[in-house]
């Protein structure tokens, strides 16, 4: 998580929508841009990072399946 907003201020609210375009907002948004690079280059560069994540998500999973609310017939084959 990083911060994109005043400490403080509760989430889904119009004040959260204000703060939106501030330039605590848009440092937030890079730096965690960043964060998400650095991680996916990370992986790539690591391929065991990936490999354990599958098996901790399994693990967290404790044996359910995701079933997605969107019914088969309007899901789209991307």
């Amino acid at each position: 998580m990083v911060a994109c907003e005043p400490v403080g201020t509760p989430f889904h609210t119009w004040q959260v929508v204000s703060t939106g375009k501030t330039s605590i907002a848009h440092k937030g948004m890079l730096h965690a841009g960043k964060v998400m690079v650095a991680t996916a280059i990370e992986v790539l560069h690591n391929p065991d990072i990936l490999e354990k994540a599958k098996i901790e998500l399994i693990e967290q999973r404790n044996g359910e399946e995701y079933v997605s609310p969107i019914p088969p017939e309007e899901q789209r084959n991307y």
